[in-house]
């Protein structure tokens, strides 16, 4: 009879099925508990307690995550419409070609096996900056970025733009003895130099001016130490007529 009293017990009733549906399928173990004539009042409320606590602890962490992915996605949304809105900059047609023969220049140059042959290339790139120059010293409206600007212990402004995305500089010199001869310096009294002192590092600006000639292979003149040095980051000498910001 006893045999048969136990087979007969209701699936609730049986304490360790409910323990293991607890453990692996609590919202049926669950249920099980509370039917349960045999686990006392005490054991049913601690562990609802216990899964409750589980389940809120698991909906607040996705809850996070949500707004967490949901701030991530505003942000990456707000980063493309800036990058949509930001206008695409039309170089002169003249300033992207002497870019390119820098650039081309510079390709070539390293290929090469010796000296002699480097500076073959040199002086090809000139007669390159030459022809996308036309043959003119003047270049109007040109774009950089101003990447110094400082006085001399005269008060006169030193000045270097950088083309943007490049490693070529378009500058006055540095200092007096240098400029003797060529007046790229800025001097207080000038218009210009009014007109820079209301700018600062980092601004895009149009520019216009001259070249100065090269006494090289350059066309105009360059001022870096090494031929190396001329053809990777060079430092074109040039005497400003005009510069506003972009």
């Amino acid at each position: 009879m006893e045999s048969q009293t136990i087979e007969n017990k209701k699936w609730y009733e049986k304490t360790w099925l409910v323990i293991l549906l607890c453990i692996f399928f609590f919202p049926v173990g669950l249920y099980a508990l509370w039917k349960n004539s045999s686990i006392s009042q005490g054991w049913k409320i601690g562990v609802t307690v216990f899964f409750a606590t589980i389940v809120l602890i698991q909906l607040t962490k996705e809850e996070k995550s949500n707004s967490t992915n949901s701030n991530n996605s505003a942000a990456t949304n707000a980063r493309e419409v800036i990058e949509a809105e930001e206008p695409k900059i039309n170089y002169p047609v003249e300033q992207t070609k002497f870019i390119a023969a820098i650039k081309n220049g510079w390709e070539i140059y390293k290929e090469q096996p010796n000296e002699l042959k480097k500076s073959v290339v040199r002086s090809k790139r000139g007669i390159e900056i030459k022809n996308v120059l036309q043959n003119s010293l003047e270049i109007s409206n040109w774009i950089g970025i101003i990447d110094n600007m400082e006085t001399n212990s005269e008060g006169k402004a030193i000045l270097k733009i950088k083309l943007e995305e490049t490693d070529i500089s378009i500058q006055t010199w540095n200092n007096s003895l240098s400029d003797i001869f060529d007046n790229t310096l800025i001097p207080q009294e000038s218009n210009l130099f009014t007109v820079l002192a209301e700018m600062k590092k980092g601004d895009r600006v149009l520019f216009s001016g001259t070249f100065l000639p090269s006494d090289k292979n350059d066309f105009v003149k360059e001022e870096s130490l090494t031929e190396e040095g001329s053809m990777t980051e060079p430092e074109f000498i040039f005497r400003f007529s005009g510069v506003k910001i972009f």
